[in-house]
């Protein structure tokens, strides 16, 4: 092995040191967040009503008379006419509600919930106060539920699905909550998504001083 090739990995080694540290605390911080994290799903025990609805976001709405449903769940299926070869989906809007209490261990923590999808431009409610938006419909979202939740009491989850306004497929794309729902708990020191807030940065490499030469 030539000099210079051994000059040059002693001075990388402490960088590949470093960076192997650095490695395992993020596994150890990603090992504390799984440990941490509580997710449910609650696909069941929506209620859904088509047309829009007003008010529906709120608490006090009565919404004894909405059909009971589970998701995923598609409100154009019942518009859409098999028989007629020319018609694509018809398109449809709408409301899901869903009444829930806050599981056990779910207290004290960052709560959020997360839909895999929502065909399309979808406003997400939680005791009547917006929470969080998705415009497009094959993506999925989350929205923190923390400073909105009953702890002790009845929650009222509403989601507003709206595939009328703005048609945007060619094809039969559905309406509604076409995905799983989940309710996840996290330590507040985690981010929006579950995941630990920030990650080890690897140091930089020193600039190497240009040695000067006699002149």
């Amino acid at each position: 092995m030539k000099r210079h090739d051994l000059v040059s990995i002693i001075a990388v080694l402490p960088l590949l040191m470093t960076g192997i540290a650095n490695a395992n605390l993020t596994e150890r911080l990603e090992g504390r967040f799984l440990k941490s994290r509580i997710k449910l799903r609650i696909d069941e025990g929506w209620k859904v009503q088509t047309g829009n609805v007003s008010g529906a976001q709120a608490t006090t709405f009565d919404d004894a008379s909405w059909t009971p449903t589970n998701v995923p769940h598609d409100m154009s299926i019942t518009l859409y006419k098999a028989t007629d070869a020319t018609t694509t989906d018809p398109g449809a809007l709408g409301w899901y509600r869903k009444h829930f209490t806050l599981p056990e261990g779910f207290a004290g923590k960052k709560v959020i919930v997360q839909f895999d999808g929502v065909y399309h431009d979808s406003k997400v409610y939680l005791n009547g106060t917006q929470v969080g938006n998705q415009q497009y419909g094959y993506v999925s979202f989350y929205c923190d539920l923390t400073p909105y939740l009953n702890v002790t009491g009845d929650n009222v989850l509403a989601v507003f699905v709206d595939n009328q306004t703005v048609r945007n497929s060619r094809w039969y794309s559905g309406t509604g909550i076409f995905r799983h729902v989940w309710l996840i708990a996290t330590d507040k020191s985690m981010s929006g998504t579950g995941a630990p807030r920030s990650r080890p940065r690897l140091p930089q490499p020193r600039k190497r001083r240009s040695a000067s030469r006699p002149t």
